[in-house]
């Protein structure tokens, strides 16, 4: 089926393209064009009345949405969370992982894995492992009882007939695994297996970060919250990864877990194709009991975000990004961290026809998920 968008605004990487339209086949975005006379026969054609398209949205780091969450290892909670993720502008992701036994966390791989062949919504692009290779003081709402030291046996039984799956994984970089065997082993067995390495959860200091980064470590995660703090002697991971251009950093941007201020000042000091929005979003979030910031633990431990990725989006805008970089940083981005941005992350002619359209307001108009309508479009 082909379908042409038309009367309306493009999303590209460095702004937007006025007044064109986007022909779209077989779930692929064919091609750019303003008129309509070199159309294919039988195209169905949408005026988009001046809206704007952008990119579907990669949200990278998210355990749970509105009742449903990775931790209950359910095929249909899974597939849940595909649908509510999908209906509020994320178009993939990576269902993140906690800390839990390892029979647990395979069982949970293996529930994903079959959830991403089911039903519809949201595409899976993998997993990431929060942990287990975690620092206990800096667990924050992580389980404690689950924890490892670092140890390349430990994630071969981990992860074993997983390698596809498994895309990215948050460690500490400060800890030492057994016979004091250094977490650069393990950094490097990640990387030989296309595993990506974020560091997090961390106390680690400026050159601890550094000597991970030399392993092969690349990203940061969530900035600033559960890691060492920032200071001018000892600026840690946080300092590690403002500095380092290569570095790829996570922002949650529900406006709590970082200050409006805060967030202005990595914009300002990041590259802004280093930058990663995030929801961290977990249970609860989207549901109106959860408000719109962090979700706490009954001792007060902020536990995750309530919000999901288009909502930072909006939230960046409220504070004066720019509406580009803004998708930037939750789209084209995270396709590239994740090793998908030869098909995601992007409109250009040969990519998913994975795209949201928005009104002046941000609010979503339609989405379409590989070319198809997720939201009743097509009946109008």
């Amino acid at each position: 089926m082909s379908i042409f968008l038309h009367n309306c605004r493009i999303w590209d990487e460095e702004g937007f393209i006025e007044g064109s339209g986007l022909l779209i086949e077989d779930g692929k975005i064919r091609s750019h064009q303003k008129g309509k006379s070199q159309l294919p026969t039988n195209v169905i054609l949408y005026d988009l009345h001046g809206y704007t398209l952008l990119p579907g949205l990669i949200d990278i780091h998210t355990h749970g949405v509105g009742d449903f969450d990775t931790k209950d290892a359910s095929v249909e909670g899974i597939i849940k969370m595909r649908e509510l993720q999908a209906a509020d502008g994320t178009t993939a992701f990576l269902p993140t992982l906690y800390p839990a036994p390892i029979k647990e966390m395979r069982r949970t791989m293996g529930v994903i894995r079959e959830a991403g062949t089911e039903g519809h919504g949201a595409e899976i692009l993998g997993v990431h492992l929060e942990g287990p290779f975690i620092n206990p003081v800096m667990r924050g709402a992580l389980g404690a009882a689950y924890l490892l030291p670092p140890s390349v046996e430990t994630a071969k039984r981990l992860i074993e007939g997983f390698e596809d799956l498994v895309k990215l994984i948050t460690v500490s970089p400060e800890l030492e695994g057994p016979e004091l065997e250094g977490i650069d082993k393990l950094i490097c067995w990640c990387v030989e297996n296309g595993i990506t390495v974020s560091m997090g959860h961390s106390n680690a200091t400026f050159d601890e970060a550094g000597m991970a980064f030399k392993s092969g470590a690349k990203g940061a995660t969530h900035l600033f919250n559960r890691m060492r703090g920032f200071h001018h002697r000892e600026p840690g991971i946080s300092g590690f990864s403002l500095t380092e251009d290569e570095m790829y950093t996570e922002i949650i941007a529900d406006l709590k877990h970082l200050h409006p201020a805060v967030i202005r000042l990595v914009l300002n000091i990041k590259s802004r194709r280093r930058i990663l929005l995030v929801s961290d979003s977990v249970r609860g979030a989207k549901k109106k009991e959860y408000g719109a910031g962090p979700v706490f633990l009954p001792d007060g431990t902020i536990a995750g975000s309530a919000q999901l990725l288009f909502d930072g989006v909006r939230n960046l805008c409220d504070i004066g990004v720019k509406l580009e970089d803004a998708v930037t940083y939750a789209s084209y981005n995270p396709a590239s961290y994740s090793g998908v941005s030869e098909r995601k992350g992007s409109l250009k002619s040969g990519y998913d026809a994975d795209i949201l359209v928005v009104d002046g307001a941000l609010n979503l108009k339609g989405i379409l998920i590989r070319g198809k309508w997720i939201n009743g479009r097509e009946n109008e």
